[in-house]
């Protein structure tokens, strides 16, 4: 029964991941998309400085487009916010627990395996040494790299997303812009400020790579307190 509980909680945190994957690819688009716009105000701006002044009549209907490309971008980026938020809020609750369940894992399976090398091994386990240094580790590894797929993707999204919001600061310092255009830049920096994209554990940690180096260095230290509590 432990086994399948395992299985379903893996299968999960799977479909959690693929989410996570698909929200922030979305938001590699999005800063394609901005980035692209900024290659062509650049261009555009350059060219403007050598032509005639019948020749810049042509690029009249950039601001418009600058404006609507940006307040699309507006509306996606709310709308994978509020993805965001869904998922939170659904995968919240079991993600912390599987956190801790892995610190704890990967706690007592380090520890019995140390035990394996100050005591008999009948004093740890009934299986047999291989049998059970594989099967531990086996596990170990398995909670590790459910904790590191979930800390990498998780880290991955809230980095584009810091990405996409330099992007419009890069756009917002360039001259030539329309008012109605940098009004939508600055309402899109605040946005990205106030509704920034963030995975968390029922809103107890942000999943990145700062919560992998805590769940390994918390995994550690209880390690090194068991082995000084047993050995007193």
């Amino acid at each position: 029964m432990k086994r399948y509980a395992h299985i379903i909680t893996l299968t999960a945190i799977m479909q959690y991941c693929k989410m996570v994957q698909m929200i922030t690819s979305r938001l590699s688009d999005m800063h394609e998309v901005l980035s692209s716009t900024v290659s062509n105000r650049l261009s555009q701006t350059g060219v403007s400085c050598v032509l005639s002044p019948e020749g810049p009549s042509d690029l009249k209907e950039t601001p418009f487009t600058e404006t609507h490309t940006i307040l699309s971008l507006r509306r996606i980026y709310n709308h994978i916010y509020e993805c965001t938020r869904i998922l939170n809020f659904i995968f919240g609750l079991p993600i912390l627990l599987d956190i801790f369940r892995t610190v704890t894992s990967l706690t007592s399976g380090s520890y019995s395996v140390v035990r394996l090398f100050s005591e008999p091994v009948e004093a740890v386990t009934t299986l047999n040494f291989a049998d059970f240094v594989i099967s531990r580790v086996t596990w170990m590894l398995i909670f590790l790299g459910t904790m590191i797929s979930l800390t990498v993707l998780c880290g991955r999204a809230a980095s584009v997303t810091r990405d996409i919001s330099h992007r419009v600061q890069t756009f917002l310092v360039q001259s030539h812009l329309d008012s109605e255009a940098v009004e939508q830049l600055l309402l899109f920096s605040q946005q990205i400020s106030t509704d920034g994209i963030a995975f968390t554990a029922a809103g107890f940690f942000v999943i990145d790579l700062s919560l992998l180096c805590t769940v390994l260095t918390s995994a550690v230290t209880y390690v090194i307190i068991l082995i000084q509590f047993k050995s007193h």
